[in-house]
């Protein structure tokens, strides 16, 4: 019962988890936590993400296109295009959905093993045909869980938040 526990709450841990990227114009090509604009390009050019600007403004922006000193997209809301400075961006954030299967899946799979483990404990005797009946049960509902959790996590999608850090 603790093991179902345990795996439980390292699901919840798990659940919702996101990342911060921190994108300055001159940071080099070799760090996972800091990019700069070419790597933003690279990453999310034609994709779709929620634009915030340092005014405070936001928006669903899809389609993001960028140049070597904007961005442009397409405003969800009212379909317009726009054009803003990379200077005027504060966050994009951009929800990956690749990454939420693989989380989502491996969140599944703990909550399978962990209510596997919770039914195995209250209907396991010591018998041989039990023992096989109780290691079926768990396999089953890991790849249950597994396959529940990857296909919600696609759907819902991991948010990787890039903050950009602008030179004064």
């Amino acid at each position: 019962m603790k093991l179902a526990a345990f795996l439980f709450l390292v699901g919840l841990l798990l659940s919702g988890c996101g990342s911060t990227i921190a994108v300055r114009s001159d940071e080099p090509f070799n760090n996972d936590r800091v990019f700069n604009y070419a790597q933003v390009r690279t990453r999310l050019e034609g994709s779709s993400a929620s634009v915030a600007l340092s005014s405070g403004a936001f928006f669903e922006g899809d389609s993001l296109h960028f140049s070597r000193d904007s961005v442009s997209f397409i405003a969800g809301s009212d379909s317009a295009s726009h054009t803003v400075a990379l200077q005027d961006v504060s966050r994009l954030v951009y929800t990956d959905h690749s990454a939420g299967a693989l989380s989502g899946g491996l969140l599944g799979t703990l909550i399978g093993a962990g209510s596997g483990a919770a039914v195995l404990f209250l209907i396991t005797d010591d018998s041989a045909d039990s023992r096989l009946g109780a290691a079926v049960l768990e396999l089953g509902a890991m790849g249950m869980g597994a396959v529940i959790g990857a296909a919600y996590g696609s759907w819902k999608g991991t948010p990787v938040e890039y903050r950009f850090e602008h030179a004064n």
